[in-house]
């Protein structure tokens, strides 16, 4: 099982921090929209969003792996 995380984020200030606080874990933030995911590291086993939506980004769907796992928090 590979245990490798990815986290995407749109703000390069927060991405910055975020970088330097994760690293510690061995996550390496993105800094980019995360709705498009993130190809040249894909497939996932797993997509876990923070921010809610009112739609998923297919993006998530073609980088999944088959019978990934997605969350995410839904807006009406």
């Amino acid at each position: 099982m590979d245990d490798a995380r990815e986290a995407a984020e749109v703000d390069p200030v927060v991405a910055k921090q975020a970088a330097r606080n994760l690293a510690q874990a061995g996550v390496h933030p993105v800094v980019g929209d995360g709705a498009a995911g993130c190809p040249e590291r894909a497939s996932y086993d797993r997509v876990h969003v923070t921010c809610g939506m009112r739609t998923i980004p297919y993006a998530f769907v073609q980088q999944a792996r088959s019978g990934a796992v997605t969350v995410l928090p839904h807006c009406s």
